[in-house]
């Protein structure tokens, strides 16, 4: 793989993002995190979700997070239909990985600290 994160806004970095391989659909997902982790800025959390369709070094930005956040959980199901987010502060979501849309979970609560 000739993954890289050109053009992004991470020139500072980004970290307590949520990174996954969809070996079905041959892309890899980055989202959300803190793009400024250094000690002398204030942190900027963010919440784009970016693709990159494994050809070239293009990344394409799909859609949006419900909130800025990072630090959150995630994990994708196993057959790739839905990606599942948790965070402390703003709950559970799953992305639809057809349509590229978020949908509060209204069944499963967050984790505490």
């Amino acid at each position: 793989w000739d993954v890289t994160y050109p053009n992004l806004t991470w020139e500072r970095g980004n970290t307590g993002l949520g990174c996954i391989y969809l070996k079905t659909m041959n892309k890899v997902i980055a989202f959300g995190g803190n793009k400024c982790p250094i000690p002398e800025y204030p942190d900027v959390l963010h919440d784009d979700v970016w693709i990159h369709h494994m050809k070239g070094r293009e990344w394409s930005k799909i859609t949006r997070m419900p909130y800025e956040m990072s630090h959150f959980g995630y994990t994708i199901c196993p057959n790739e239909r839905f990606v599942y987010i948790s965070h402390v502060k703003h709950g559970v979501y799953r992305l639809c990985l057809n349509s590229w849309k978020w949908y509060k979970s209204t069944k499963v609560d967050a984790p505490t600290k």
